[in-house]
């Protein structure tokens, strides 16, 4: 637990009672009129910027959203297909963006993770994470609570 508590103070995550209540409390940066961490915002800016060097102009849809926030927009829109339930989604951390226009989702795909952004579900091509490599190991986040993933599948046979 202590090691737990040493990567949220890192990261600035409050460490609410359950870990559907713990999110980002850092300062946070503007683009386009979304919210987003420091070292987000950095790292969108450089992706932006290639972008538009290659004719892609991208738009930040959505950035880091409180839980209060993802709350209302559950409400708003009670359909776990579209929207994750107060506590579940990962905005809350402050390094996920949802990105556009449609047109970039290809560009996107090949040219994010030079800029350690990775798509974070296959089902939302949207949807980019920034994963930088001071990050700890992700078996050691999920451990510590804030980090939710697929179940592995398991490897293939060979042979």
């Amino acid at each position: 637990m202590v090691r737990a508590r040493r990567l949220y103070q890192r990261w600035n995550i409050s460490t609410g009672a359950r870990k559907d209540e713990r999110e980002y409390t850092g300062p946070l940066e503007f683009r386009q009129g979304k919210p987003m961490r420091p070292d987000v915002a950095l790292a969108f800016d450089r992706m932006a910027a290639a972008a538009t060097t290659d004719g892609i102009n991208l738009i930040v849809n959505s950035g880091f959203r409180t839980n209060a926030e993802q709350a209302a927009l559950f409400a708003a829109h009670p359909d776990p297909k579209w929207v994750a339930p107060p506590g579940q989604s990962l905005h809350r951390l402050g390094t996920e963006l949802d990105l556009g226009p449609a047109g970039a989702y290809g560009w996107l795909s090949r040219n994010a993770g030079r800029f350690h952004f990775v798509q974070r579900y296959s089902w939302e091509r949207w949807h980019y994470e920034l994963r930088l490599p001071s990050f700890p190991p992700r078996r050691t986040a999920r451990r510590a609570g804030f980090v939710r993933q697929p179940p592995a599948r398991p490897a293939a046979r060979l042979g």
